[in-house]
């Protein structure tokens, strides 16, 4: 029988030369200090096939949203109900409870910060490389392409940087020192932090490049989609101009990535052998190397019924995107279902394109538009009959209160993607509310805790950064 290859699987396809793991493997173990770039022999990649294996180790690089993601207001973390005795709540308490000050006796998991620079290095090698050196060993593959996913997968580390340790942007916040910016992969110098302009132009120059460099619109082959296609750089385009309030080129860089291909997973036709949105294998998926949940607790994230209980009775997406935990026939909690495995690391898929058109489109004042981009949307996640009632009161919604509907159709469609702290942050940062194990905490409205601190071991290791 034929199985069908995960993300990993196909990311391993093209395997790096003896020489250059090597180098790897001693460059990495030789990194004491954050941001340190100690070389550790001559050996570089020569091939195209090296320096897409490369490129390879660098989508891997990217770390598990599962922590950004419980910082938003989806999960309460329960116990094991199977007395396994596999609960680590402690590991986990400080980040659902926003308790960003507790030391915990070193106790709590860590946001990631050097994972991030990780990819970097790896694409930098791929940036800084002289084309006209690379030995074109592939019929199937061009450096080129290799060279514009780089730039697009060194933009999205800085990204997540820069959103995770930034402020959210404005002109007041522009000049605020944020992350370190390190374009290098030669040096034993530390780095100093940047400003949120600094980083954001150069995510923005990175883009433009990857752009103009990308040679695919969209992978046709199923196993490729875990890389940065033409259409997955225009949605990553819409995304970033989208949190810098940019509505005009958000709008425009979604309606690009929509004529790629503007197909949707319609959740009426899917049964037990087809694919959720999120997986790579879908029609919308257009990038997938993002894990967003650890399977080792995924059974002990509950999903809180307050949040389940703003879907509408007739919206597919409660039972397609969750599911119930039970024990002798007893239901205990909802887990995530759409996130979680190897097919379903999702980095951008279409549904948050669409969601980037509307939302963009209600603050330019367009509805009408924007009422078109939702109803696209939601005739794909509700039956027939709930999509009818709702598409007639979407048409009587105006102004504030149609983009008050569209965030939250962001929030339900795209829950547990990594979306949900970040558009709290990027938008009125408002007071949060949750209840874990029974206790309730809040996070003020505007409070200074929806800017994470950088880590401290990295401050540690970085005097720059102090």
């Amino acid at each position: 029988m034929q199985t069908t290859p995960t993300t990993n699987t196909i990311m391993n396809k093209y395997r790096l030369s003896a020489g250059f793991a090597l180098f790897l493997t001693l460059f990495f173990a030789s990194c004491d200090k954050y941001l340190d770039i100690i070389p550790a022999g001559d050996v570089i990649p020569e091939t195209v096939t090296e320096y897409r294996a490369t490129l390879n180790n660098g989508y891997a690089s990217a770390p598990s949203q599962m922590l950004i993601n419980m910082r938003g207001l989806v999960y309460d973390h329960q116990a094991d109900a199977l007395g396994y005795n596999l609960d680590a709540f402690d590991l986990y308490k400080t980040i659902h409870t926003w308790a960003d000050t507790d030391d915990n006796d070193g106790r709590s998991e860590q946001y990631p910060y050097y994972s991030f620079y990780k990819g970097i290095f790896y694409a930098n090698t791929i940036i800084l490389a002289d084309p006209a050196t690379v030995k074109d060993d592939d019929p199937d593959e061009d450096f080129g392409q290799v060279l514009s996913e780089a730039y697009a997968l060194r933009a999205y580390n800085y990204f997540c940087l820069v959103n995770l340790y930034g402020p959210k942007w404005s002109k007041e916040t522009a000049g605020t020192l944020v992350v370190p910016l390190n374009n290098l992969i030669n040096t034993e110098q530390t780095f100093p932090r940047a400003t949120l302009e600094a980083v954001y132009d150069q995510i923005l120059g990175d883009l433009k490049k990857a752009e103009e460099l990308s040679q695919v619109s969209r992978f046709k082959e199923e196993r490729y989609r875990y890389r940065f296609s033409g259409e997955a750089i225009l949605a990553f385009a819409s995304r970033v101009h989208l949190y810098r309030g940019e509505w005009q080129k958000a709008l425009e860089y979604a309606q690009k990535a929509l004529k790629v291909s503007d197909k949707l997973t319609d959740l009426n036709s899917t049964d037990k052998d087809g694919h959720l949105p999120t997986d790579y294998r879908s029609e919308e998926a257009l990038a997938n190397f993002t894990p967003q949940q650890a399977s080792d607790i995924n059974g002990y994230l509950s999903v809180q019924d307050p949040f389940l209980a703003l879907y509408p009775e007739g919206d597919l997406r409660p039972s397609k995107y969750y599911t119930k935990f039970s024990q002798d026939f007893v239901t205990f909690y909802k887990t995530m279902a759409k996130v979680g495995s190897s097919s379903t690391g999702v980095t951008f898929r279409r549904s948050e394109v669409y969601l980037n058109a509307a939302e963009a489109a209600s603050r330019l004042g367009n509805d009408a538009d924007a009422r078109r981009y939702l109803d696209q949307l939601l005739a794909n996640r509700m039956t027939p009959q709930t999509f009818s009632l709702k598409e007639a009161k979407t048409d009587d919604l105006r102004g504030e209160k149609l983009l008050t509907e569209i965030l939250l159709q962001r929030r339900l469609e795209l829950a547990g993607e990594g979306h949900d702290w970040f558009d709290f942050k990027r938008t009125t940062q408002p007071e949060l509310t949750k209840t874990v194990r029974g206790e309730a905490f809040t996070l003020p409205a505007g409070d200074p805790r929806y800017t994470i601190k950088l880590p401290k071991e990295a401050v540690e290791n970085n005097p720059l950064l102090q």
